[in-house]
């Protein structure tokens, strides 16, 4: 890296801290405003607060580094431009990639960022955020909270089409692991049941991927009529059924709060012939474009952004913030055809991304 690359990258990482501060700061503010009275309300400390909204601001990074990366960008080629040192490295014999190729590196940087938050804390942050607000409402409900109440999970269904059983869980014990108020229907081909399990606890065996259910009793019904015609009681019976409480808890969460690796544990579980199979591989797929959003920032920014030595800087840079509210509602209708099945997942996660590369490389190409 010369010295023109040092120069344009601490100019622009300069704007972009600034932007990154201002963008989260106008979020956390909005925040402030709608949720920081019930907070107190529901007696919160100040010092829980500050804690909650420092993992809040984690689950702000895809919102703010995109926002803040464009901004930053916007406004470190309009200072150039303004300075007509874009127009001095022109005439120098500088290709408009090679003044333009640490924004390059710093795009990809940004990218690995969003995909590693994606990865790790943002699903991270958003189970603690969960975990203290649940906190704060059970100690408005119940006065103060045993440990017990704030790692319940209350009313957990689960249905498996795979073996075509549907959970329903009472109460789920996240330190423990145990189940309380068992119920598994067991149902045929077509989906009318056959057999029900009725337990007061059981527990998942990580050694031999099984259920133990104790105290509990198993009927059996006529497919047809629903009557019953064996019921049996029970202290103790196991079952070769691999499906994990992990997996009832992610499929049981908002699909927005999975990371990818969480993502793909779901899709290594769910057959492909699961109707629910298709929102979760877009979802997986568009994560990952979404990581890369940064690079058709720079593809598309930069070359309106040089453009004319004479034009006014913010002609140009209206032209590109045009083209991004172009983008947005494209990426939207090409989801929206994916969900609709009409295109593939992978296709429609990545398109919007490879046409705002493509139209970046004909700028480019353009303004060489």
């Amino acid at each position: 890296m010369n010295r023109l690359d040092r120069y344009i990258l601490a100019e622009w990482i300069k704007s972009l801290l600034l932007s990154i501060l201002v963008t989260l700061g106008i979020l956390l503010l909005s925040d402030l405003n709608d949720d920081l009275e019930d907070f107190l309300q529901l007696g919160a400390k100040k010092i829980e607060l500050a804690h909650y909204y420092c993992l809040l601001s984690i689950q702000f990074v895809p919102k703010v580094l995109p926002i803040a990366f464009l901004v930053s960008l916007l406004f470190t080629i309009g200072n150039f431009h303004r300075n007509h040192e874009i127009t001095a490295m022109r005439v120098a014999g500088l290709s408009l990639f090679r003044i333009s190729r640490s924004l390059w590196v710093g795009s990809l940087l940004i990218s690995g960022i969003l995909f590693f938050a994606h990865s790790t804390y943002i699903p991270w942050s958003l189970n603690q955020t969960k975990k203290i607000r649940d906190h704060w409402v059970a100690q408005r409900t119940f006065g103060t909270p045993s440990a017990k109440n704030t790692n319940w999970v209350y009313s957990l269904t689960f249905l498996d089409s795979e073996q075509n059983q549907m959970w329903i869980i009472n109460r789920y014990d996240l330190k423990s692991g145990n189940a309380y108020g068992v119920q598994v229907s067991i149902l045929n081909l077509q989906k009318q049941e056959v057999q029900r399990l009725l337990a007061q606890e059981a527990f998942f065996v990580e050694a031999d991927q099984s259920w133990e259910f104790r105290k509990g009793r198993e009927v059996k019904f006529y497919p047809q009529t629903g009557e019953p015609y064996f019921s049996k009681p029970f202290e103790k019976s196991s079952k070769n059924w691999a499906v994990s409480p992990e997996m009832m808890l992610m499929l049981d969460q908002p699909l927005k709060t999975l990371s990818y690796p969480d993502l793909k544990k779901v899709l290594s579980f769910i057959p492909t012939k699961d109707p629910r199979c298709l929102a979760y591989q877009l979802q997986y797929y568009s994560l990952l474009a979404d990581s890369f959003i940064c690079l058709v920032m720079v593809g598309i920014t930069v070359p309106f952004s040089v453009r004319g030595i004479r034009t006014n800087p913010l002609v140009n840079v209206s032209k590109s913030l045009g083209l991004f509210l172009i983008y947005y509602p494209i990426h939207l209708l090409v989801a929206t055809l994916g969900n609709l099945q009409i295109l593939p997942t992978l296709v429609a996660a990545g398109l919007p991304n490879l046409l705002g590369l493509s139209v970046g490389a004909y700028l480019f190409y353009h303004n060489r």
